[in-house]
């Protein structure tokens, strides 16, 4: 008995190019909200809130780095169903996409 009903989708090089841009996008729309939440948490915050504004800005901080690591140098994009990652970063792109997974994890 045939199962015609099963497709395997194939990825290609615009697929995760086009998934890079949307990383990239999508860091630059954190950037603005993490800058927005840093300015209300250092203007806006009581002094009772000390060392928990301390504690919320370096999450905040924190977050847009990495954020700003897996979207513009490595952004790992998935390849389903193998059990993989694939580079659409920015060294990824630029080394090719074996080579910029090798640089990212040596």
């Amino acid at each position: 008995m045939s199962n015609n009903n099963i497709t395997q989708d194939t990825f290609t090089l615009e697929d995760l190019d086009a998934a890079g841009k949307r990383l990239h996008i999508n860091t630059i729309l954190v950037f603005f909200i993490n800058g927005f939440c840093s300015y209300l948490i250092i203007f806006y915050s009581t002094k009772a809130m000390k060392e928990y504004k301390n504690f919320l800005l370096l999450t905040i901080i924190s977050s847009t780095i990495m954020d700003t690591h897996f979207s513009f140098i490595w952004g790992p994009i998935p390849t389903p169903p193998f059990p993989g990652v694939c580079s659409a970063g920015f060294i990824g792109s630029r080394l090719g996409h074996f080579w910029g997974e090798v640089f990212q994890h040596g």
